[in-house]
């Protein structure tokens, strides 16, 4: 199974030496094929044509889609009959149905640089439904360890998973990472490859081979003793701080996506969920049960909540994890608290207000609170 994953098949060559003559309702040219997987850079191969303010371009699906030569750009419309009846009848769907429009500059990478870059191993962290992620590390110093998840592509659902950059489709949740790069507590994207013949689409993510999940820290040590939790939790709000700035809403607030170094610092993982604050109000129930606001689970699109109240819940109950050693407020048989101060006590109840306007109106808000100096 690991190795369908990673049996990337990106080549180096934009354009093969072939070419062909096919009818296209427009002049008919002769014009180079474009292998399975393209590299999006600022290479000016990348083609995206603007027709009725709606960005058109080739997917990676798309095996013998035409395009005009290189010297042809700028000055020639390059096939736009065939581009947009093909590039709406391939997979995931045409670029019209996606409403996550980004225009950063990337570059996923091909079968040889990974080769190059990286070891893989056997050991899998963790599979849910629509992803897998795998242990590996790079081959060249400073030896990092690395997270591989390979995302279904089939499972992803019609616009809610897919963000267009510069006319392209690409998993949502990459278009997040990128879109969040530089910000400290965030998992960095280090490379991302495409992998068409087995559907999938690969991120190699920087890990460290002494980090747990906040979770699982839990389950198996119990509470964090307060003096620590506060250190984690100041770390949180400011990196959740940080990406909400950045104009995102992560939405899978959660123990089990949070990763703790040896120091017990954290890194917010899977951006699987995650969403623009732009588009708050949602009325999407989306999370995870034990984490989620009241509000979501009687979301309709008659009645949307916000997503900042909804994040404070979230993180609410990320510090009564911490604090009491259990986990999303389940008590099991036989546990005993431990004693926790009343500001801390004072600001969990405040977090999980059940009304979204009796919470912390920020996370500025959260920092004041006197549990946290």
């Amino acid at each position: 199974m690991l190795q369908s994953c990673l049996s990337f098949i990106r080549n180096r060559n934009l354009i093969n030496n072939q070419s062909h003559n096919r009818k296209t309702g427009c002049n008919e040219k002769t014009v180079p094929t474009v292998d399975a997987c393209r590299i999006i850079s600022t290479d000016p191969l990348l083609l995206v044509e603007i027709k009725d303010d709606v960005l058109v371009a080739p997917t990676a699906h798309q095996l013998d889609s035409e395009i005009i030569s290189d010297e042809e750009i700028g000055g020639v419309p390059f096939l736009t009959a065939v581009l947009e009846e093909e590039f709406n009848d391939s997979k995931p769907f045409g670029v019209q149905s996606i409403s996550y429009r980004f225009d950063f500059l990337t570059k996923v990478g091909d079968k040889d640089d990974f080769a190059r870059k990286y070891y893989v191993s056997e050991q899998i962290l963790g599979e849910g439904s629509s992803a897998a992620v795998c242990k590996g590390m790079t081959q060249s110093s400073p030896f990092l360890s690395v997270a591989f998840k390979s995302i279904n592509k089939s499972k992803l659902t019609k616009d809610f998973h897919w963000g267009l950059v510069r006319g392209v489709p690409y998993p949502l949740e990459y278009c997040m990472l990128i879109k969040l790069e530089g910000i400290e507590g965030v998992n960095k994207v280090l490379d991302a490859f495409d992998d068409d013949d087995n559907d999938k689409f690969i991120l190699a993510l920087e890990t460290s081979d002494d980090c747990w999940s906040l979770e699982d820290w839990i389950l198996e040590y119990g509470a964090i003793e307060e003096i620590d939790a506060k250190y984690i939790f100041q770390h949180l709000i400011k990196a959740f701080d940080g990406i909400h700035k950045s104009g995102v809403y992560h939405r899978d607030i959660k123990s089990a996506n949070i990763l703790i170094d040896c120091d017990f610092n954290p890194q917010i993982i899977d951006f699987g969920l995650a969403d623009l604050v732009e588009n708050s109000p949602f009325s999407q129930v989306c999370g995870s049960d034990s984490y989620m606001a009241p509000e979501i689970f009687e979301a309709n699109p008659g009645k949307k909540y916000d997503g900042l109240p909804a994040a404070v819940f979230s993180l609410g109950v990320v510090l009564d994890d911490m604090v009491t050693g259990r986990i999303g407020r389940i008590d099991y048989p036989g546990q005993e608290l431990p004693q926790i101060s009343e500001p801390c006590l004072d600001l969990i109840k405040k977090m999980l207000a059940n009304r979204p306007e009796d919470r912390p109106v920020s996370l500025d808000e959260i920092l004041e609170h006197s549990w946290m100096f």
